[in-house]
């Protein structure tokens, strides 16, 4: 009688877990949105069609080989750090060197391939510069797979949504002093450091990882007792 209560009140955690870190991920998806658009539209009233271009040029090319250098490695780690928490660490470190062996040779072909991409100097510097997006991109989106696989949703919002705030205030000020494409792009890579650094400090500080590990460990226990 006392098991199948136990059951119960199991499920209707896991259920508000769901629930909760669903709303989360379309609230951080949302807001990302948001925050890139208004991005987009503070250049392109600065710099009109031309600028907002270069600044698409190179985030299109970022984004794809981002995606190339992620292997689908993602999806993986939510996956198996789900199943198997207590190897979340193991599960990270393992994705982080796969996707920088592929990234960083990725990065450098577009470092050297930027000239035949583009014909203006700053055009040609900003693609470089947006190279080192590639294996950061992929970095972090392991990050983003470990928080998943943990059900740590708010991490993730937190860090999307300052890290966008971030780009935006920053390029409000860059455009506004007359900076260039490759200014924003250095001040993207740095925003993209802070939030690598911010995720390791979160995971360092907050011991989400033994903490988590616990939780689930005591919720089993007490269903396995009754």
């Amino acid at each position: 009688e006392i098991a199948p209560q136990c059951r119960a009140r199991t499920r209707r955690r896991v259920l508000n877990r769901v629930s909760k870190n669903t709303f989360i991920l379309i609230g951080a998806n949302a807001s990302s949105a948001a925050l890139g658009f208004l991005i987009a539209i503070v250049i392109a009233r600065a710099w009109g069609a031309p600028g907002l271009g270069e600044y698409s040029l190179v985030l299109a090319w970022t984004f794809t080989l981002g995606i190339v250098a992620e292997l689908g490695l993602n999806t993986l780690v939510t996956r198996e750090v789900a199943q198997n928490p207590a190897r979340a660490d193991n599960y990270l470190i393992s994705s982080a060197i796969a996707k920088l062996a592929l990234a960083l040779p990725l990065a450098g072909a577009f470092m050297l391939a930027a000239p035949i991409l583009a014909r203006d100097a700053e055009t040609i510097a900003a693609l470089r510069l947006g190279a080192l997006l590639i294996p950061l991109n992929a970095l972090y989106g392991s990050f983003t797979a470990l928080f998943r696989g943990l059900e740590r949703m708010t991490p993730i919002f937190i860090l999307n949504t300052a890290g966008l705030i971030t780009q935006l205030a920053g390029t409000v000020t860059l455009v506004a002093n007359q900076w260039g494409v490759l200014a924003i792009i250095a001040w993207g890579v740095g925003v993209q450091v802070a939030q690598l650094a911010a995720a390791f400090f979160y995971l360092r500080r907050w011991g989400l990882l033994r903490g988590w590990v616990r939780g689930v460990h005591t919720e089993r226990s007490e269903c396995a007792h009754h």
